[in-house]
């Protein structure tokens, strides 16, 4: 059977270098890895993951779980995770929970049981404590990693962090966007209050209000979920209870979509009549029948970064502390100057 070692001879190359350019770690330049590859594939090459943890005493083996993998946001993240991964020669088992409470603990307890090193974690939003998962995180001496919200006693915990997009600031500037543009009935449609992010997004769009002087009524805020169908559903009651309003912050790209095509169902022009602002800029908001308005929700670069922390924090070159992601606001069709009043 063939060994790096032998590569390395055939290659006159160190067996370091052999095992980081098959592991394509971002020291080693892409001729040598081309050359290193093409050499294991001549001999027949083929890695021992069993072996090479046993040297270490280590797994090698990283755990994500997000909610839903086909999901285009947890898709990106998985994406950010696993490519900075692969570069420091880990696996990711990746798994989802499907909006189950049981069936997100028990897929933890099998990555715990697998002996993974950490676990990524995009956890249920209905529930603001999550003691049970981190209980068996530290009976395990797992670290924890949450992503894009953390739950309210994640801070009691050793080992356990979380990185998030700037929500608070995400809300500002939606609010700030569409004052500029003269609006000043402006409807919130919110996601689960139980949510880190979802708190955060209301708090923004709250304290920017004010601070212009504005401040806010409570009965222009709908709770309306995170989906599509919430969208539609809470743009639905929002007319029903016939709200003056002409704008929209959305907590979420995928309500303002839903809301956005309930108001042009119902005779009204988006940006003309009422204008729209979202949270996210996913692969569907530049794509839509109008292209939306929103507030970025960085996704490959929040798993990166995630992936980065537990590695320094391992490494004691940083503290089990979060990290916040900063957001930029891409204006599109969604928005427009205030209408002027009627009559």
């Amino acid at each position: 059977m063939a060994t790096l070692k032998q590569i390395a001879k055939n290659l006159d190359l160190s067996v370091m270098a052999i095992s980081k350019a098959l592991r394509d770690a971002p020291d080693i330049g892409a001729s040598t890895k081309e050359r290193v590859r093409k050499e294991a594939d001549r001999v027949g090459y083929v890695p021992n993951y069993n072996a090479r943890s046993l040297r270490a005493g280590r797994t090698f083996l990283l755990g994500a779980l997000v909610q839903e993998i086909n999901e285009p946001f947890a898709a990106g993240v998985l994406r950010g995770i696993e490519d900075s991964a692969a570069e420091e020669g880990f696996q990711l088992l990746v798994s989802a929970s499907r909006q189950n409470e049981d069936r997100e603990v028990r897929l933890l307890q099998r990555m715990f049981e697998r002996k993974v090193e950490a676990v990524f974690i995009q956890t249920l939003v209905r529930l603001q404590h999550r003691t049970p998962i981190l209980e068996a995180a530290r009976k395990y001496k797992t670290p924890l990693i949450f992503l894009d919200h953390y739950p309210a006693d994640a801070k009691q915990f050793e080992w356990v962090s979380w990185v998030i997009a700037d929500c608070y600031k995400a809300g500002r500037l939606a609010a700030s966007h569409l004052l500029e543009l003269g609006h000043k009935d402006i409807l919130y449609f919110s996601g689960p209050p139980t949510a880190s992010s979802t708190a955060d997004h209301m708090s923004g769009f709250k304290k920017e209000l004010i601070e212009a002087g504005f401040g806010y009524d409570d009965e222009k805020i709908f709770l309306s979920g995170l989906d599509v169908e919430g969208g539609r559903e809470t743009m639905m009651r929002a007319l029903a209870e016939k709200m003056k309003f002409t704008a929209i912050v959305c907590a979420v790209d995928a309500v303002a979509i839903g809301a956005i095509e309930i108001l042009r169902s119902q005779g009204y022009r988006v940006p003309e009549d009422v204008s729209v602002v979202g949270f996210g800029d996913g692969i569907l908001a530049a794509h839509g029948n109008v292209p939306l308005t929103t507030v970025s929700r960085p996704q490959v670069e929040l798993g990166s970064t995630a992936f980065r922390h537990w590695i320094r924090c391992k490494s004691g070159k940083e503290k089990w502390e979060p990290k916040v992601i900063p957001v930029e606001l891409s204006v599109r069709d969604s928005t427009g100057p205030c209408p002027s009043p009627k009559g």
